[in-house]
Parts: structure tokens; C-alpha cells; sequence
């Protein structure tokens, strides 16, 4: 599949897949309190399960949180006290440097946030500037933006007891359950931005020359030189860090992308050994930084293998486009359901999709 055909399929198949969520959660509540939909025992749909892109129980997870308009309307109504900002068009849905996200209906700046992770983890770069390191800081801020968000109306709920009373019982819940997914994206995220920048471990690396050198200066100096002894373990520190996180991936974040668990890979490598097959290696560090327990670490070139195995895509698309990726062209398709048929089905779904232009040059200029 060429990066294009790749690029509109992944538009249509998440639209397609956050409309049958929302299908879903509405049947499912049927007049209910709120849900956090991996919570209840949803049916697998083509649209969500069906599809390999999806793989990742954290992307279908990031599929639910973004349908489920019942939660975003709770989260709307604890901003009651704020002044509704009247944003333009394309502030609400583009990256913005504000360390605050401004209120405004539908909550469309994180729809969009969450839906450019989804996008991220999905292997695709949502911004217009296709440079990784701008990528992977813009990721990395939106993302604590809106657990930034979350933290605040969670503070607040819980202050204003009195007035929200039950109501916000259920939606404190999936309030909760939603920073746990926002903590564990960036997590993924951190493992696939080694994974696309790494490479195969070299004695002869920069990381490695820095950290022999402190090590083989810190035989030379005096023992009263005690600070010119902790500025060289500092540097023999982070080189290793540094090191480790060119060329090694962290188990516990490598299951984060694979979505298993310690239990299950090591029995998977166990039955590996029993088969005669090689199973990866394994290596352990206690050199880093800000670490206090030794690292479970594996060759980029190890994890990369196992998520192909998997039949998860850790690969890249990183072009450049006119405009950064967000709910807008989802918010035009529903917009455009409701004037056309009143309300949502997957035919009607369908039919809206297939009628209407959501490349980016048609959604730069459309007003939803």
C-alpha cells in the first residue's frame, strides 16, 4: 500500500471506527449511568477489531474515550463556571503552544489532542512539520495538556461536592481510568519514538566513547576532588541512559505496545526455548538515571521482530502536510449525518463518507 492510499484509509477506517463506538456506547447506556466502555463487555466490530492498524488495546481504548459523548458532556458541564471561548475554526482543532486548553463546546481542542495520539501510536506523524524531534515534543505537550485538563476537573468535582452531588460518581470513574489511558499512551508513544529513531548497539557509538572516558577519568582524580568525582558519574550516568535508550527498548515498555503481559511474553519465550527456536535476549542495567531497580532491556532490532511477529505495525509515516491532523473532518461527516438523516447508523455513516472530500486541501477551508 503506497503512504497515500495508506494516509486515506486510516482517515476513513477511524472515522468508521469512532462512529461504530459511539453506536455502540449509546445502545449500551440505554438511559444508564456513564460507562468507561472497555469496562462493560462490548461486541467486537469489524470496524474496531477487524482492524490490524487497531491491534494495540490502547488505540481501541483511545477509540471508546473519543466517542463516548456522554462522557465529554459531563466534562463540558464541570466547566460551567469558565467563559466559553470563541475560538476561530482552526484553533480549535491545531497544535497550539498555551499550556491551557481553552473552553469551548464540544470539548473540540482535546477530541483533537487525543485523536492526534491516536494517530501517533497508530505509526502516522499528525503534524504538519514532518521533523521528528518537533513530533515527538508537540505529542509529548499535548499530551500532558489534557492529563493537565483531566487532573483540574477531577479537583474541582471533587471540591464542589455539595453541588454535583452522584452525579459525577460515574464520570469521576471514567475520569480516572482515563488518565491511566492517557499515562499509558505515553508510555507507548516513548517506546515507539526508540524504535523509529534507534538503532543496532555499537561499541564504537558516542554514548559508549563518553561513558568509558568519565569512567577511565574517575580512576585518574584524586579522592578529595569530590566534585569533579560526581560531574564524571554524572556523565558515565547519562551516557548510558542515553545509550540504552538509542539502542534498547524497556521490556515492561515493549508489553505496553504489545498490550500483554510479563507472564505471557515469558511464557511465550519459554515454549520459544522448548521448540529449539532462539528466544531474545534479555539484558539488565542499573546505570541509568533516576533508576533504582536494574532494567529489563531488549535490542531495538529484537522488539522490532517481536511486534512484526505480532502482526503490529511500529513502523513510521512522517510527511509532510498542509495542515495538522484533528477532529475537524469528523466533526464535518457528523455534522453532515445529522443534516441529511437526523441520526446514526453505519449505513448512514457510509453513505456521508463516501459523499464527501476529507483529503486535506477540502477540510483546510471547510467552517464546521
Amino acid at each position: 500500500m503506497t503512504d497515500n492510499n495508506r494516509k486515506k484509509n486510516i482517515d476513513a477506517q477511524i472515522f468508521l471506527a469512532i462512529m461504530r463506538a459511539k453506536i455502540q456506547i449509546k445502545k449500551a447506556l440505554n438511559g444508564k449511568n456513564l460507562i468507561f466502555p472497555e469496562s462493560i463487555n462490548l461486541p467486537r466490530t469489524k470496524e474496531i477489531h477487524g482492524v490490524p492498524i487497531f491491534k494495540q488495546q490502547c488505540v481501541r481504548e483511545l477509540i471508546y474515550l473519543i466517542a463516548n459523548d456522554k462522557f465529554w458532556d459531563k466534562y463540558s458541564s464541570a466547566f460551567f463556571y469558565k467563559t466559553q471561548s470563541n475560538l476561530i475554526d482552526l484553533e480549535k482543532y491545531r497544535f497550539n503552544e498555551t499550556p491551557n486548553i481553552e473552553y469551548c463546546s464540544q470539548s473540540t481542542p482535546e477530541k483533537s489532542i487525543l485523536l492526534r495520539v491516536l494517530y501517533a501510536i497508530c505509526g502516522i506523524n499528525p503534524y504538519k512539520n514532518n521533523n521528528i524531534l518537533s513530533f515527538e515534543t508537540k505529542i509529548n505537550f499535548e499530551l500532558s495538556k489534557v492529563l493537565t485538563a483531566f487532573k483540574r476537573v477531577e479537583d474541582f468535582v471533587a471540591y464542589d461536592v455539595a453541588a454535583n452531588g452522584n452525579n459525577y460518581n460515574d464520570f469521576d470513574e471514567v475520569l480516572n481510568r482515563s488518565k491511566v489511558l492517557l499515562e499509558k499512551s505515553k508510555n507507548v508513544l516513548f517506546g515507539l519514538f526508540t524504535l523509529w529513531g534507534g538503532g543496532t548497539p555499537n561499541d564504537e557509538s558516542i554514548y559508549t566513547r563518553t561513558h568509558q572516558a568519565a569512567k577511565d577519568a574517575l580512576q585518574e582524580v584524586s579522592p578529595e576532588d569530590l566534585e569533579i568525582k560526581d560531574f564524571l558519574k554524572g556523565v558515565a550516568s547519562l551516557s548510558a541512559e542515553m545509550y540504552n535508550q538509542t539502542f534498547y527498548v524497556d521490556r515492561g515498555v515493549l508489553l505496553e505496545i504489545w498490550g500483554g503481559t510479563v507472564k505471557s511474553f515469558n511464557r511465550e519465550q519459554k515454549e520459544k526455548i522448548k521448540a529449539g527456536e532462539s528466544r531474545i535476549e534479555i539484558y539488565e542495567s542499573d546505570e541509568g538515571k533516576g533508576w533504582s531497580l536494574k532494567r529489563k532491556l531488549i535490542e531495538i532490532n529484537d522488539a522490532k521482530k517481536f511486534l512484526e511477529d505480532k502482526g503490529i505495525d511500529w513502523t513510521l509515516l512522517n510527511k509532510k502536510r498542509l495542515d495538522d491532523f484533528s477532529y475537524k473532518y469528523i466533526a464535518f461527516l457528523e455534522k453532515r449525518i445529522v443534516e441529511e438523516f437526523g441520526s446514526l447508523t453505519m449505513k448512514k455513516a457510509l453513505n456521508i463518507l463516501g459523499k464527501n472530500d476529507i483529503s486535506d486541501d477540502a477540510m483546510y477551508y471547510v467552517v464546521v
